[in-house]
């Protein structure tokens, strides 16, 4: 009885520390107006988030590199669960070499999505890639292909496969998704990198429970602290409070870890067993957030600093999204960065915001980011719709936070009434709606801002002409010539030079003829020619969507150089991925 009381009294730790509700299954009343859902698609539809959606952490080795759990963890931003989630309908499967959450109906590319590839260079790509990327949408792309439902490439081990792709989505943000690929392998087929890859799924969505099955026989093939302190911690669950307080003396006599970990494990222990030995944890005596600090404390209800949030990666962000430990004013704080790294939808970003104006004051709510919202949907006026929609903008700033505004507007945008009253501000309303892909609501205002010529027609061509399917949008390289030139008044010689460069990458890459070639090399674009274009352009030619997916991540891991995405918008479009061609192609614009 004792056993299933520890665990109780953690899960009643945990439950007590979220103390609100949960996005996704009691869901509050929505701050949007009826009929919301029924808003048109997007054109392109990424898979409906994960339990853990749309992007990750700063380069770090393979779990079986070095890098060990202790060590400075990469972390990203997770959305929350959906109850439509592909993951959760995905059968399961117990088949090593045949494993994935996403099936060609849910969203995933199918199992030829890695034919033909090597899967020691797969592996080693995976490896060495520094999430998160600089695109939401290749973000989107790369995370369907590790989720899709495949057989093992030849030349690696089906268990170390499955490891390097959950790691991967891990350090992406993507830690749901992460753990249902963890969860398809039998424990008995694990392989020391599994190991590895399965402690940092479970440690960065905070279920410290899933460390117990792995840890007896992990701290056997491991040197990793970690793995004792699990020890440690799954003893007190069990109810052998003699072991848990034995292996955490031992293991500070013997400095075998950091006296902070050891006192993470040993007031989740505490918790758990009602002991006396609760040990105060003093965020000042650490300076740095590791993934085992992240988990510890989530399951324990222990916040995280947030000086300590903000100097890790990005990816903790997501992570936060998806915590149930974390209050919802964290989850609405982490949300913007989340979308803009493609973990969370806009979707999601609006529910968070719903279950977010459940818990406050009603006084408070017409002032505040879920209050201007909700205006940007049902105000009663077009123009009070925009000031609320510019509002949020405006507080959204620059970077990760700004981009993550347009996508938390974008389907305001999207209903926003088309009209020559507004064609001004068309620039900003077809940006936001286009983070989303909703291409057709965007196109909707080409007609009025080409007949009301000036900045605001310029700014919406180099938009809708790069999102285009219909060859509406007239391809006119003079055209291109007088939006360079009214961005160089409009943001300076420098910034309008990178993007004229991308613009005319871009066109390029979309196969709109040699013009676009001409012009990146009046714009001092050099050639590329190395070993990355070679490859992304072999896996292109082959049809090897799912290499093509991790190449262009690879080129984008330290911003978007312009023949980078050339090559990466051309490779898309020539394995069958035109809609995110278009889309990354805008983004780069829009992010620029």
């Amino acid at each position: 009885m004792r056993r299933w009381a520890a665990r109780a009294a953690l899960a009643a730790g945990v439950a007590t520390a979220i103390a609100l509700p949960v996005i996704g299954q009691e869901a509050p009343k929505s701050i949007l107006p009826e009929g919301f859902d029924d808003a048109p698609p997007p054109v392109v539809a990424p898979p409906a988030p994960l339990p853990g959606s749309e992007p990750a952490p700063s380069a770090s080795p393979a779990p079986d590199a070095g890098t060990g759990i202790l060590a400075p963890g990469t972390t990203g931003e997770a959305p929350v669960v959906v109850r439509d989630d592909p993951l959760l309908r995905a059968p399961q499967s117990r088949n090593v070499d045949f494993v994935g959450w996403l099936s060609p109906r849910a969203g995933g590319y199918g199992p030829d999505t890695f034919a033909g590839s090597s899967g020691r260079f797969l592996d080693g790509l995976l490896r060495r890639l520094d999430a998160p990327v600089a695109s939401r949408w290749a973000h989107i792309v790369l995370r369907r292909a590790l989720l899709s439902e495949v057989p093992t490439p030849s030349g690696v081990r089906p268990a170390d496969w499955v490891a390097e792709r959950a790691w991967a989505l891990v350090r992406m943000g993507e830690v749901d998704g992460a753990k249902h690929l963890v969860a398809a392998v039998p424990v008995d087929r694990y392989t020391p990198r599994l190991y590895a890859a399965a402690a940092q799924a479970h440690l960065a969505s905070g279920d410290v429970l899933g460390l117990c099955a792995l840890s007896a026989t992990a701290v056997t093939i491991s040197k990793e602290p970690m793995w004792p302190l699990a020890n440690g911690l799954c003893a007190a669950l069990e109810g052998d409070d003699l072991t848990s307080a034995t292996t955490f003396d031992a293991m500070r006599d013997r400095e075998a870890a950091d006296p902070f970990d050891i006192g993470l494990a040993e007031r989740l222990a505490t918790a758990a067993s009602g002991s006396g030995r609760a040990a105060n944890v003093e965020w000042g005596e650490v300076s740095r957030l590791t993934v085992y600090r992240f988990g510890m404390a989530s399951a324990g209800g222990v916040a995280v600093p947030e000086d300590l949030v903000e100097r890790a990666s990005p990816a903790v962000k997501a992570w936060l999204l998806r915590s149930p430990s974390a209050s919802l004013e964290r989850r609405l704080a982490a949300a913007p960065t989340a979308a803009a790294l493609g973990v969370a939808s806009a979707a999601e970003l609006a529910r968070v915001h719903s279950a977010y104006a459940a818990e406050m004051d009603p006084f408070a709510f017409e002032a505040s980011p879920s209050g201007q919202l909700r205006a940007a949907y049902v105000a009663r006026s077009a123009d009070a719709r925009l000031a609320a929609m510019r509002t949020l903008w405006q507080r959204g700033g620059t970077g990760r936070s700004g981009f993550g505004a347009k996508i938390l507007t974008a389907q305001a945008a999207a209903r926003f009434p088309v009209a020559a009253d507004h064609v001004e501000a068309a620039p900003e309303i077809v940006e936001s709606a286009l983070t989303a892909g909703y291409t057709a609501a965007a196109m909707r205002w080409w007609p009025l801002a080409e007949d009301a010529g000036g900045s605001a027609r310029d700014r919406v061509w180099a938009l809708l002409v790069l999102a285009d399917r219909g060859n509406r949008v007239p391809v006119d390289t003079g055209r291109f010539d007088d939006w360079a030139a009214g961005e160089k008044s409009r943001v300076g010689d420098v910034r309008a030079t990178y993007r004229a460069q991308l613009m005319a990458a871009a066109m390029s890459g979309l196969g709109h003829g040699g013009d676009w070639d001409e012009l990146l090399d009046d714009l001092d674009v050099a050639p590329l020619a190395n070993a990355w274009t070679r490859r992304i352009d072999a896996a292109a030619a082959g049809g090897r969507v799912g290499e093509v997916a991790v190449l262009a991540a690879t080129g984008l891991q330290h911003g978007v150089p312009p023949r980078h995405l050339q090559k990466i918008i051309a490779a898309y479009r020539r394995v069958g991925l035109q809609n995110e061609a278009r889309m990354l192609a805008v983004e780069a614009l829009t992010r620029s």
